[in-house]
C-alpha cells in the first residue's frame, strides 16, 4: 500500500473510532505533535475596533508515545501600523491575511515563539 493510500485508510480508522488516537500516531510514525492555542487576538482598547493590532500564541512540542510535554513557547506579536478591525472586513486568506494587521502581528508573535 503507498503511504498515501495508508495515511487514508488510517485517518478513517480514526475517524470512525476503530482506533485511539494513540494508534493512529504510532501508525503514521509520528514521533512529536506540534500544539498552540492564540491566547490573545485583537486591536484596539477598551473595546475599541481600532489601534495595533495584538496576538498572543503559547505553543507546546509534545511527545507522542508517551505525551510528555518537551518544549513550552510563548510568543506576543504587535502590528506596527494601526488600523480598522472589522470582523466582515479581515479575511483569513493569502495575501489578504499577510498584508493584515492581524496578519503582522501574528507573524510577529510566530517568530517570537
Amino acid at each position: 500500500m503507498s503511504d498515501d493510500r495508508a495515511h487514508i485508510a488510517e485517518e478513517a480508522l480514526g475517524q470512525i473510532g476503530a482506533c485511539s488516537d494513540k494508534e493512529a500516531l504510532h501508525a503514521l510514525r509520528v514521533k512529536y505533535l506540534l500544539a498552540g492555542i492564540i491566547t490573545k487576538f485583537g486591536a484596539g482598547t477598551g473595546g475599541a475596533a481600532s489601534g495595533r493590532a495584538t496576538v498572543a500564541i503559547n505553543a507546546r512540542v509534545i511527545e507522542a508515545a508517551t505525551g510528555a510535554i518537551l518544549i513550552v513557547a510563548t510568543g506576543d506579536g504587535a502590528s506596527k501600523r494601526s488600523g480598522q478591525l472589522s470582523a466582515g472586513a479581515l479575511k483569513f486568506v493569502a495575501p489578504d491575511f499577510k498584508d493584515s494587521i492581524v496578519g503582522e502581528a501574528t507573524a510577529t508573535a510566530v517568530k517570537a515563539v
